[in-house]
Order: structure tokens, then C-alpha cells, then sequence
């Protein structure tokens, strides 16, 4: 009962059947594919109470956009990119 649990989703699910199912299920999180991620998505799992958790984002300019949108989560495979675009510090 105390894991922290995601929905991981690809194109093959609605952005709309992904927010529910993850909310029905009790999720914290909704992780579409970062090509997914859209304005209305993280607003829609943002309303139902959902991280957004965006994977695989290797681009800077991905990065920063996912930043724009109020991506909660971004997983990538260049975490010194990533921080960097961001502004953290390793």
C-alpha cells in the first residue's frame, strides 16, 4: 500500500483513457512517452491529482520544453544535459 506506483503509456492508449486509468488505479503518476506530452495532458493529469513523469527525454530543447509544460519528471539517459538545461548542479 506504501509503494508509489506510475502508468506508463505509449500511443496505442488516448492521453484521456491514460489520465483515467491511472487515477482510477490509484497511481501517483502518469509517464507517457515524452512524444505524448502536451499542454492538455499535463493539465488533465495534473487535475486528477498526477505527476507527469515524461521518458525518454535526451533532447536539451525537450528538456526545457518539458520544463515550460510543468512536466513534473523528466527520465533520460543524459542526466548532465538535463541538469544542465535546468540549472542544477550535479
Amino acid at each position: 500500500p506504501d509503494t508509489v506506483t506510475g502508468l506508463l503509456f505509449v500511443r496505442a492508449m488516448a492521453p484521456e483513457d491514460a489520465v483515467r486509468a491511472a487515477a482510477d488505479r490509484g497511481c501517483s503518476a502518469l509517464h507517457p512517452a515524452a512524444d505524448l506530452v502536451t499542454d492538455d495532458l499535463v493539465g488533465a493529469a495534473h487535475g486528477a491529482g498526477l505527476a507527469v513523469c515524461a521518458w525518454t527525454v535526451n533532447d536539451p530543447d525537450w528538456v526545457a520544453a518539458a520544463r515550460a509544460l510543468e512536466v513534473d519528471t523528466v527520465i533520460t539517459d543524459d542526466v548532465p544535459m538535463a541538469r544542465a538545461v535546468l540549472g542544477d548542479r550535479p
